[in-house]
């Protein structure tokens, strides 16, 4: 069964078309994995946080969302690059929903109180990567801060 669903969950490198739901909430959630992951740490705290997170995008079961940060956490393992995730976001994203995980990446990050410098980085890279504006990555991490 677990063998059927992860063979489902498997980000495909087909056509914007061919992308699956999972495919698309597995690249977003890599993403935000990337991030807790930025400055060598993922904590408790952080993980938590992303099943907060995934408890406002998506209706999932708590063994769902497990599986889910699972699946994401061995590809975020397996990948070498972060254009996977981008190519996905950007084929399948409105504008509104690029800036939202770009609050949700700053969210990851603001866990811990402190925004390592790895960590900036990175959100930086992916708003780049997802044509997300400098003014609203700023935004987002405005927004960010006054939420933790």
């Amino acid at each position: 069964m677990i063998s059927k669903l992860l063979k489902n969950l498997i980000i495909s490198n087909e056509p914007a078309a061919k992308h699956s739901e999972q495919d698309i909430r597995i690249a977003a959630v890599a993403l935000l994995i990337e991030v807790a992951k930025a400055d060598h740490d993922l904590s408790d705290q952080e993980e938590k946080r992303l099943i907060e997170i995934l408890d406002t995008l998506y209706e999932l079961t708590d063994d769902d969302k497990q599986l889910l940060i699972d699946v994401a956490k061995d590809r975020s393992t397996q990948s070498t690059s972060l254009y996977e995730y981008t190519r996905i976001i950007n084929d399948h994203f409105k504008a509104d929903e690029k800036f939202q995980l770009i609050i949700n990446m700053w969210k990851i990050a603001y866990t811990d109180q402190h925004i390592d410098r790895f960590e900036e980085h990175l959100i930086r890279r992916v708003a780049d990567l997802i044509y997300v504006p400098h003014v609203q990555f700023i935004e987002a991490k405005h927004i960010a801060a006054n939420t933790n």
